[in-house]
């Protein structure tokens, strides 16, 4: 139902002027890629700490200062890489790497989603994209270049924390309790991926929080406006389905 609300939002929808969203939650899926040679796996490097999540960039990735748990890599593509994978980090023992219908990813722990990359920013001088995330041998992250192979620097934005503060307001007028949801810079552009780690962090809360009803207003505000100071999620709202609460602008009654 995610991925239709997408399409639809896509094909059509304007964003809500009242509301400020991320992006879809499509369902996950994972990549399937040929397995990574041991000897290209990144872990014998420096390892990054983010958040809940520690990870190893591979050799030759440029990797920017960590900003609000989140950090940028860097890796240059060239006629010369071919179209074989590239390694560009490995988790840390016990992680899952998930590659999302949109070409997000998530690492992913018994706990849940506990940090991700947003799809990758480069694209080609024709405009089509450069690269695409898979998964290589399980906990490994790879990136495939376009073919042919064009010159290129692939920017990926990997976060280990999504949101920045969850809190609970009575709002007796409205209906009762809110849920005040504020992501990080990363969650509010990081595409399906963002979403997921979200999702995570506002189930953790308990029964109260993690309806269906309050999953489908998380959606319908990443879908609607990302940039949204919080992003108010009601337990007390009906559960209608994700394609009438983007229909009630995330507020169905």
């Amino acid at each position: 139902m995610v991925a239709v609300g997408a399409a639809l939002v896509v094909a059509g929808c304007t964003p809500f002027a009242d509301e400020a969203s991320d992006v879809p939650g499509a369902s996950p899926t994972t990549s399937a890629a040929p397995p990574t040679s041991p000897s290209t796996d990144p872990r014998s490097g420096e390892p990054v700490a983010l958040g809940q999540v520690t990870f190893w960039p591979s050799a030759g990735t440029q990797v920017g200062a960590a900003e609000d748990g989140a950090v940028h890599l860097e890796v240059a593509l060239g006629p010369g890489s071919g179209a074989a994978p590239i390694p560009v980090l490995a988790a840390e023992e016990g992680v899952e790497v998930e590659v999302l219908g949109d070409g997000s990813a998530v690492l992913r722990d018994a706990t849940g989603v506990v940090g991700g990359a947003a799809s990758p920013a480069a694209t080609r001088t024709d405009g089509e994209p450069a690269s695409a995330l898979q998964v290589g041998e399980p906990g490994l992250l790879t990136l495939v270049p376009s073919a042919p192979p064009a010159d290129a620097t692939v920017t990926l934005w990997i976060a280990g924390r999504a949101v920045d503060s969850l809190d609970w307001a009575e709002r007796a007028d409205e209906g009762g309790r809110s849920l005040a949801v504020v992501p990080t810079a990363w969650a509010r552009q990081a595409g399906s991926a963002g979403v997921e780690a979200v999702w995570t962090e506002v189930a953790a809360l308990g029964e109260e929080a993690s309806g269906n009803q309050m999953r489908d207003q998380l959606t319908c505000h990443a879908l609607g406006a990302p940039d949204k100071a919080s992003w108010n999620l009601e337990p007390w709202r009906p559960d209608v389905g994700l394609l009438e609460t983007l229909a009630a602008r995330c507020n169905p009654t």
